[in-house]
């Protein structure tokens, strides 16, 4: 039969009542040293949002000072600008009264056609067997601002501008079926319609009557127009 000896802890089985640990400390006292380090918490909190709205403020001074430097400057050359465009003030009403001029010729000449052209049109078409004895082109400005639609045989819906009445010779009446055909392909010629075709001794004398649309306006003189 064995016998089990529990040993001691040699502190307390050498010096007892050593092992024996209790905090004496006063509540109070740690409540006292956990407030003044809550107290030094919030103070450094202070002191930081004091630090950042101090640097705020600052910035917004500086941006403020900025913007109005660059105001003072914007300001300063627009005055500048005012005073040299003071020295401009004889060229703009020069401007101003060349654009009016613009205005009235262009009214003035709203039903301008291009004449040297369209005769060179009307002999470019004329075949070699016929001649053109005379040409009267008659623009009528009532007729542009009415702007009505021509009649007869006219079937593009154009607006007339004005008549051609011509006159001449060739060598057979064929000639004129010929060059009326020719004259009808021509752009804002409409109603080419023979008047008279007849047989003169050697040769033939026609007359032909044609209508002018607008497509032959030339524009040239409106408002903005190079």
């Amino acid at each position: 039969m064995s016998t089990t000896v529990l040993e001691q802890p040699t502190l307390w089985t050498s010096m007892p009542g050593w092992g024996i640990a209790a905090d004496l400390i006063p509540p109070e006292l740690i409540n006292s040293r956990k407030l003044k380090s809550l107290r030094k918490l919030m103070a450094a909190g202070v002191v930081f949002l004091v630090v950042v709205g101090a640097g705020g403020y600052y910035l917004a001074v500086k941006e403020k000072d900025g913007a109005a430097a660059d105001l003072t400057s914007v300001q300063d050359q627009t005055t500048q600008l005012q005073r040299e465009g003071a020295g401009y003030s004889g060229v703009i009403a020069i401007q101003g009264s060349v654009s009016k001029v613009r205005t009235q010729i262009a009214q003035v000449m709203t039903g301008d056609v291009d004449l040297v052209a369209l005769v060179g049109q009307l002999t470019g078409a004329l075949p070699a067997t016929m001649t053109i004895g005379q040409v009267a082109i008659t623009i009528s400005p009532a007729a542009i601002a009415v702007a009505a639609p021509g009649g007869g045989l006219d079937m593009s819906g154009l607006p007339r501008i004005g008549t051609i009445t011509m006159s001449g010779t060739g060598q057979s009446l064929s000639d004129l079926s010929d060059y009326i055909d020719a004259l009808k392909v021509i752009p804002g010629l409409v109603d080419v319609l023979p008047v008279s075709n007849t047989v003169s001794e050697t040769v033939t004398q026609y007359n032909i009557t044609i209508g002018l649309t607008n497509v032959l306006l030339s524009h040239r003189f409106d408002v903005g127009a190079r």
